[in-house]
């Protein structure tokens, strides 16, 4: 299925819970609600029109000055039919700056590696999550999350404006 038939395909079959369907670098790119996060990835994964079954990318970016939180971005794609979807989310900023998001782990079990680098680089809390651990800094690493815009460690050192 080509990228404008997946865009239809999403935008007719799963309209309560998608919106801002476009097409972007020839992918078809679809947003959903934070609430619906977990059970699209479901729906999308055991669609048999689609047999989406293996994570391609899955990362954040710290989109607090512009969009007001964090953006989550999946994609996923089909062995099968050559084929893959992107599937974004906007974690609103909280007072506390946790965001908080449901575990996609038990849909893409690959998954549980992306999320536990998210969470230790971007301080995003995914919920239900199996193993929380830190996956790549020390686990008594207190220096906030290095990945945010901002973050200044102690030998961070910032590039001059020229």
């Amino acid at each position: 299925m080509d990228s404008s038939s997946l865009l239809k395909l999403l935008s007719e079959e799963y309209q309560e819970r998608v919106f801002d369907g476009k097409i972007i670098t020839d992918v078809a790119t679809v947003s959903v609600n934070p609430g619906n996060w977990v059970s699209i990835c479901h729906s999308l994964r055991d669609d048999k029109s689609l047999l989406l079954h293996s994570i391609s990318n899955f990362g954040a970016i710290d989109f607090r000055e512009k969009l007001g939180g964090y953006q989550i971005v999946l994609t996923v794609f089909s062995h099968q039919f050559n084929h893959k979807i992107t599937i974004k989310t906007l974690l609103p900023a909280k007072e506390d700056d946790s965001p908080i998001v449901g575990t996609i782990s038990g849909v893409w079990p690959s998954a549980e590696w992306f999320e536990r680098e998210m969470a230790e680089l971007f301080g995003i809390i995914f919920e239900g999550h199996p193993d929380p651990r830190h996956l790549l800094l020390d686990d008594d690493w207190d220096e906030g999350y290095p990945m945010r815009r901002g973050w200044s460690g102690k030998d961070f050192v910032v590039k001059p404006e020229i």
